[in-house]
C-alpha cells in the first residue's frame, strides 16, 4: 500500500480539499471516495480547533475513515481534548477548543448530538499510532520511538499526543518539549506533526509535516514510499511567532 499522510488540519477545510485534489484523490462533500492508484490517505490528528471550519474537517475525515474505509486516522492532543469535552468531562475551553465549541453552538440540538456521536466514534476506534508496511512506517501525532513499546500506557499516550514534554513551561505558557527526533535510532520512518515548522523537518529517519496551515503556513502531505512532500498554501494570516 502507498500512503499520503496529511499534517495537522486544524479546521482548514479549504486547504485540506485543495491538497487532496492536488494529490489526485476523488472526493465529494461527504468524504474521500478513493484514489485512481489505490493510495490511502492518513490523517495525523488535530483535525479541529483554531481554524474556521473544524466541524466540516472532522465530519469529512470521520466519514472517510468510518463509513468508506478510504482513509486512516490517529488522534492528536486537540482531538483528545475535544473528545473529553464531548463526554462532559471538565476541560478548559481554550487554546483553540473555543472555536470548535462556538461552531457547535450554531447547530441545532439534534445536529450537535449527531456530530458528537460521529466524532466520538472516530476517536474511540482510532489507534494511538499506526504501524504500517510491516513496521517500516509509523504515523503518530507528536512522535514515536521504540522505547515506548516498553513504557507504561500513560507515558506512551502522553508522548504520542504531546511529544517529549519536560513538565516545564516557556514564558508564553507553551510546554517545553525535548527534541526526541534528534536522538531517534529506530528503523521505521516516523511521520508526525504537532509542532509547527515552516517547512517539513527531517531528522534521523523522522519527518515533521505540521507546516502550520492554521497559522498561515502550508498544509503538507508526505507520500510514502516515494519519500516526497506536497503542500498547499494557507489562506489564513501568517503568524510568525508560532513557527
Amino acid at each position: 500500500m502507498r500512503y499520503d499522510i496529511i499534517g495537522d488540519v486544524h479546521g482548514c477545510f479549504a486547504e485540506m480539499i485543495a491538497l487532496l485534489k492536488k494529490l489526485s484523490y476523488t472526493i465529494d462533500s461527504e468524504g474521500i471516495q478513493g484514489h485512481p492508484s489505490g493510495r490511502m490517505c492518513v490523517f495525523v490528528g488535530d483535525l479541529t480547533d483554531r481554524g474556521p471550519h473544524s466541524l466540516a474537517c472532522a465530519r469529512f475525515v470521520a466519514n472517510s475513515v468510518l463509513h468508506r474505509n478510504t482513509a486512516l486516522y490517529v488522534p492528536g492532543n486537540h482531538c483528545d481534548k475535544l473528545y473529553r469535552y464531548l463526554l462532559g468531562r471538565p476541560v478548559q475551553v481554550t487554546h483553540g477548543l473555543e472555536t470548535t465549541v462556538a461552531e457547535m453552538a450554531e447547530l441545532s440540538s439534534p445536529e450537535q448530538k449527531r456530530f458528537a456521536t460521529l466524532f466520538k466514534s472516530l476517536y474511540e476506534n482510532a489507534p494511538l499510532s499506526l504501524h504500517l508496511d510491516d513496521e517500516k512506517l509509523v504515523v503518530a501525532h507528536a512522535g514515536w520511538k521504540p522505547s515506548l513499546e516498553k513504557a507504561s500506557p500513560k507515558k506512551r499516550r502522553t508522548f504520542i499526543l504531546y511529544g517529549d514534554i519536560s513538565g516545564e513551561t516557556l514564558p508564553n505558557g507553551r510546554p517545553v518539549r525535548r527534541d526526541w527526533a534528534q536522538t531517534y535510532e529506530g528503523k521505521a520512518t516516523v511521520v508526525y506533526g504537532h509542532t509547527p515548522v515552516s517547512n517539513p523537518v527531517r531528522k534521523n529517519g523522522t519527518i515533521n509535516i505540521d507546516t502550520g496551515a492554521v497559522f498561515g503556513g502550508q498544509l503538507t502531505a508526505y507520500s510514502y514510499p516515494e519519500d516526497h512532500c506536497t503542500s498547499v498554501a494557507s489562506s489564513l494570516p501568517y503568524v510568525a511567532d508560532r513557527f
